[in-house]
């Protein structure tokens, strides 16, 4: 069934549009609620106003009070583990379904590969709970030897691009049809001062620029000039970094002029210390986007 991504659309946005694919088909359908996304609590409160079947958590680990809103809306859930912790995690909080996703996915990944989560996961749990597979697949014939081993089904995003129905740009399109296998690369992590949630995509010139900004921070980081300005920004966006995360950051420094004061965030733009935590939160990710 396919699967409407709930992004940060604004929850009027999201409601219309599940409603509008309810009235295009009686079919099953699916929400992706990202768990980071500053629209994310407004979106799982709406749930039960939503036509739809199931709600997939993506972006992090939702809380078991946040499975059970979903399911007490009358919805399936079906949650991502890119480890086995993870995903007993998942089982235990009551999810309906497992996505067993692998490093070979496309957008933000986990660091093990599908091979080896099939032998872990599906192998362990799949006689129990439904549970899906995830990343590199692109054919029928590896579909197929999902369903074999014991897969309830599988996830399949990146191989759409190439359709006539994705709007996708067609340079976008084009980048793909041109990219060999070697091309989908990962954002790296340099230092563990600076976690880093990564992103496997074709590597480009953002992908550097990332990079780059990572060493500039961790320099920055070395000689004192930052000092804990990046650990509380990181206590902010929830203790890791992504591309959206840590270019709101250095955005943020560049403009706003950011620092500490008694160990507590600054900004002039978007307000002073823990306190205005959410705000501080939905500001950056508007700005970086804007920018």
């Amino acid at each position: 069934f396919a699967c409407i991504a709930g992004g940060n659309a604004p929850v009027g946005v999201l409601r219309s549009q599940v409603e509008e694919t309810r009235t295009l088909t009686d079919k099953p359908f699916a929400v992706n609620l990202v768990t980071v996304a500053p629209a994310y609590q407004e979106q799982l409160a709406a749930l039960p106003y939503m036509p739809v079947d199931y709600v997939f958590f993506a972006g992090s680990i939702p809380k078991e009070k946040e499975v059970a809103i979903a399911k007490n809306a009358g919805k399936k859930t079906i949650c991502f583990a890119s480890t086995l912790s993870i995903a007993e995690r998942m089982i235990r909080f009551g999810a309906d379904a497992i996505m067993l996703e692998g490093s070979e996915a496309g957008g933000h990944i986990g660091h093990v590969s599908a091979m080896v989560l099939i032998q872990q996961l599906l192998f362990k749990f799949g006689d129990q709970i439904p549970v899906f597979v995830a990343g590199g697949i692109a054919t029928g014939k590896m579909m197929a030897h999902a369903l074999l081993m014991g897969a309830a089904g599988v996830q399949i995003g990146t191989r759409f691009v190439m359709t006539d129905e994705c709007s996708a740009h067609a340079k976008f399109k084009d980048a793909f049809m041109h990219a060999n296998a070697r091309d989908a690369i990962a954002t790296p992590q340099f230092d563990s001062r600076l976690p880093v949630v990564a992103v496997r995509a074709l590597k480009n010139k953002g992908h550097d620029t990332f990079s780059k900004l990572q060493l500039e921070l961790l320099k920055k980081l070395g000689k004192g000039k930052i000092d804990m300005t990046i650990g509380s920004a990181l206590d902010l966006f929830g203790g890791t970094l992504s591309y959206e995360r840590l270019a709101a950051m250095h955005f943020c420094r560049r403009r706003c002029g950011n620092r500490l004061s008694d160990g507590r965030p600054v900004c002039r733009a978007h307000g002073q210390g823990r306190s205005g935590q959410e705000s501080d939160r939905r500001a950056s990710f508007g700005r970086i986007r804007r920018a």
